[in-house]
C-alpha cells in the first residue's frame, strides 16, 4: 500500500493513541448518551488554550487510562474550544470557565466537582463517590420500584420504546423550557417590585427628613 503523507498522519495518530499514557474518552452531543447511558459520568470540560487544562491534563489522562474498562462509570473529555456546536454543549451545562469538571447521572443534573486535582485526589473521589446506576444490565443497585419499572418495559416493543423515549425526553425538554421561561418572568418581577419598593422607600425617606427639618426651622 502506498503511504501518502496523509496515511502517515493517520498511522502516527493511531500508534500515540495506543501509547501509555495517551489515552482518551472524548464526549460529543453525538456520542454522549451512548457512551454514558446506564453510566455515572465524571467529565472534565476544557478549551485547548487553558493553561489550568493543560496543567491538570497528566492526572487527568491517568485516571481516565485506570477507569477505561468500568462497567459502572465513565471518566471523559469534552472539548469546548473545538467549534460552535462544541461551545452550545457545554454552554448547556452551564461551563462558564475552564477546566470545569462534573459528576453524577448524565440523564440528570449533574454536580459540580470542586475538589483537588492531582491524582491522587481524583483517584479517591472516583472510589468514594461513582456509584453504579440502576439499569437493565445492573439490577442489583435498583430499588423496588424501579426494577417494577424495568419488568414494564421489557414487555414493550423496540418501537414501543423508542416512541416513549421520545415522548418523555419531549416532555422534559417542554419543562425545562416552561421553569427557564418561569424563572426569568419571576425574576423580572421581583426586579420590578424591588425598583419600585425602593424608589418609595427613598422618597419617604426624604419626605419625613425634609419635614424633621422644617419643624426645627420652625422652632
Amino acid at each position: 500500500m502506498r503511504v501518502t503523507a496523509f496515511n502517515f498522519v493517520l498511522l502516527l495518530f493511531g500508534a500515540l493513541y495506543r501509547l501509555p499514557g495517551v489515552f482518551a474518552v472524548n464526549l460529543t452531543p453525538d456520542n454522549w448518551d451512548e457512551v454514558t447511558s446506564g453510566k455515572s459520568v465524571f467529565v472534565k470540560f476544557f478549551a485547548s488554550w487553558c493553561g489550568h487544562c493543560k496543567k491538570m491534563k497528566p492526572a487527568w489522562d491517568e485516571l481516565m487510562k485506570a477507569h477505561e474498562s468500568n462497567p459502572y462509570y465513565v471518566i471523559g473529555d469534552v472539548e469546548c474550544s473545538a467549534n460552535d456546536t462544541m461551545q452550545a454543549f457545554c454552554k448547556k451545562y452551564g461551563v462558564k470557565g475552564y477546566p470545569t469538571l462534573f459528576y453524577g447521572d448524565p440523564s440528570g443534573t449533574l454536580e459540580k466537582y470542586a475538589g483537588k486535582r492531582d491524582l491522587d485526589s481524583l483517584q479517591l473521589f472516583v472510589q468514594t463517590n461513582l456509584k453504579p446506576l440502576c439499569s437493565a444490565a445492573n439490577q442489583d443497585v435498583c430499588t423496588t420500584e424501579q426494577k417494577e419499572l424495568l419488568q414494564a418495559y421489557k414487555q414493550m416493543s423496540d418501537n414501543e420504546l423508542e416512541q416513549k423515549i421520545k415522548q418523555v425526553s419531549e416532555e422534559l425538554t417542554a419543562s425545562e423550557q416552561d421553569y427557564t421561561a418561569t424563572k426569568k418572568r419571576m425574576e423580572e418581577e421581583y426586579l420590578a417590585f424591588q425598583t419600585e419598593r425602593t424608589t418609595s422607600l427613598s422618597l419617604m425617606k426624604s419626605v419625613l427628613k425634609a419635614n424633621n427639618g422644617s419643624g426645627k426651622e420652625e422652632l
